[in-house]
């Protein structure tokens, strides 16, 4: 009993630290905020202690949860880990919001806002809106608080990642055999999906409900409860207006559930009268509401007949490159991104899914083993493992049929990741779970190296070689200006430099590596066409640090190299340029050309 209760005192400890340092954590990032202007990195706005204080509570919180997954007597104390993890990653993903951000990414997060406004003020939805159920969600949550779409969003993702968190723990609780196994995915909280946690992206918003949708179609199987059926259906009819390619994978992940029941059943030479009911009952109920929901919607969306269209042609060989991989190739061969770089930067980014993909490989070798070996208390985790296997190359295939997704969203929304928590609490608990000292530290360790490396790949930073997506107030303001004055007409053209919106322009251009000033004395002599050029503040700041002056991965519009803070200072002195606004974190120059 004393063991126990010293034992239990050491849980206190490290819970009572661990929500000092997020207290800790907090009061720096109170005294540093609200920023006063674009920041590079969010990540360097902050003082190093800030990250030291959240990554010691995360680890403090894993290792509390971790132990009561080993511990041969389980309490309730993994309550108080699971809380702390949940407070953590809640500051991370935040952050936007406590350092009063504007906007954190422009174009789509802007338009989603823009979208769910349309649904305040005006009571419908936005023209060719395939996917309205988060500007609902939004215009509901801006109706209740009074606030604008655009603050609504900046919470919604975190909102999101929490659910997808607490619904792969009951995920796990539900298909696993041992509670120590469902404890682990408690403690499974990487964020697998870059700067989707802190962007509004329907798609990815509901890949994160995966989790949900599986737990109550295990729950709604297994108990005799009224209440878990009619929220599952309830969920089914809704789902297809969360993202139509999400519903696509789903309906294909019920079959394959359906499927593997059928093949465990043969396996197990069940009879039809004892799996008749329960979870052992092949039933097509959840695939047919899901499939008449999905047609009768997307049947009547503008996407349904483009990808119908771009189908048949890449199947007819009429398409044979995949435009975005195009531009991925090029983008990477304009940087000089060698294979090295290129791999640590693959690391970086997606090296926490590649640690949970792999820990998931090896839990399905083991299920497989058990399903060979007739291991019956493993049927729900080999019905699951179906839906899981098929999720990825369903969501390829959508890729591929579109065109309509770039490569970065198909490497970051990778629908795969939905289940990963629970295959990989599986593995470890089967890895470790016999040497109980060592498995705490080793499995914690784990978990936290790919909690860290999600962290620092949610905001795009000079870390992995991006600007970040801060979009001010001021950006607003400058983008508003010259849309309204600069009068764009068909004869006219622009370009721009770190400009954080997109104009209504006939004629874009490119201006030459630092302005043409190697070869000529102004820019104006560069250029054949006189021509408005925006400079966001964004591309200033990238263009003096030193990392990425070498090389980047964002957007062409965004930034790219070339340039240096001598450039920008000399365009000042340009007689050929003239300043039409500026507002500190955006200018507006026109450019009168020479030749």
């Amino acid at each position: 009993m004393k063991a126990g209760q010293g034992k239990h005192r050491g849980l206190k400890i490290v819970s009572c630290i661990c929500f000092l340092l997020i207290v800790v954590a907090l009061i720096l990032i109170d005294g540093n905020s609200p920023a006063i202007g674009y920041e590079l990195s969010v990540y360097e706005s902050l003082p190093p202690l800030t990250w030291i204080c959240l990554i010691a509570a995360l680890a403090g919180g894993t290792g509390v949860i971790v132990h009561q997954a080993f511990a041969g007597r389980k309490s309730e104390y993994w309550l108080l880990g699971f809380f702390i993890l949940m407070f953590s990653i809640s500051i991370v993903l935040l952050l936007p919001a406590f350092k009063g951000y504007h906007l954190y990414g422009s174009a789509d997060t802007a338009a989603h806002a823009m979208f769910a406004d349309v649904v305040v003020s005006k009571g419908h939805f936005h023209r060719g809106n395939s996917y309205p159920m988060i500007h609902i969600l939004t215009a509901e949550l801006a109706e209740l608080s009074s606030a604008r779409p655009e603050a609504i969003n900046k919470y919604i993702p975190a909102l999101f990642t929490l659910l997808f968190i607490l619904f792969s723990y009951l995920l796990a609780r539900s298909v696993m055999p041992k509670k120590g196994q469902a404890l682990l995915a408690a403690a499974t909280t990487a964020l697998f999906f870059n700067y989707y946690h802190v962007c509004v992206y329907p798609q990815t918003l509901s890949i994160m409900l995966l989790p949900m949708v599986f737990y109550l179609y295990f729950e709604g199987f297994r108990t005799s409860s009224v209440s878990f059926k009619v929220v599952f259906v309830i969920v089914l009819l809704l789902f297809s207006y969360f993202h139509p390619a999400t519903a696509a994978a789903l309906i294909v992940s019920f079959l394959a559930a359906e499927a593997a029941k059928l093949i465990w059943r043969l396996r197990m030479g069940a009879r039809p009268a004892v799996a008749s009911k329960g979870l052992d009952r092949i039933t097509l109920e959840p695939t047919l509401i899901s499939s008449i929901t999905f047609l009768t919607w997307i049947s009547s969306a503008e996407i349904f007949g483009t990808t119908i269209r771009r189908s048949l042609f890449w199947l007819r060989g009429e398409i044979d490159r995949v435009p975005h991989v195009e531009i991925l190739e090029k983008t990477l061969e304009e940087q000089h991104l060698d294979i090295l770089h290129q791999v640590e930067l693959v690391l970086k980014m997606y090296g926490d899914n590649l640690i949970y993909l792999a820990l998931s490989a090896i839990a399905l070798l083991i299920i497989g083993w058990g399903f060979w070996r007739r291991r019956d208390e493993l049927k729900h985790l080999f019905t699951l493992s179906m839906p899981f296997l098929v999720s990825g190359p369903v969501w390829v295939l959508i890729f591929f049929a579109t065109l309509r997704v770039t490569v970065g969203r198909l490497l970051g929304a990778n629908t795969m990741m939905w289940a990963t928590p629970v295959f990989a609490a599986f593995a470890l608990h089967e890895m470790f779970a016999r040497w109980r000292r060592a498995g705490v530290l080793v499995v914690t360790s784990i978990l936290i190296c790919a909690s860290v490396v999600g962290i620092f790949a949610v905001y795009q930073s000079p870390y992995i070689l991006q600007v970040s997506w801060q979009v001010t107030g001021q950006d607003i303001e400058g983008s508003r200006w010259f849309n309204t004055n600069a009068q764009l007409l068909g004869k006219d053209w622009f370009a721009s430099l770190g400009g954080p919106a997109a104009y209504r322009v006939a004629g874009r251009i490119s201006l030459p590596e630092h302005f043409g000033y190697g070869q000529r004395q102004t820019v104006g002599a560069s250029l054949r066409w006189s021509t408005y050029l925006v400079v966001g503040r964004r591309f200033i700041l990238g263009s003096a640090h030193p990392t990425l002056a070498r090389a980047t991965t964002s957007s062409p519009d965004l930034f790219t190299t070339g340039f240096s803070p001598a450039d920008f200072e000399r365009l000042v002195l340009d007689p050929t340029v003239n300043r039409l606004y500026s507002n500190g974190e955006l200018d507006v120059f026109w450019i009168t050309a020479e030749r």
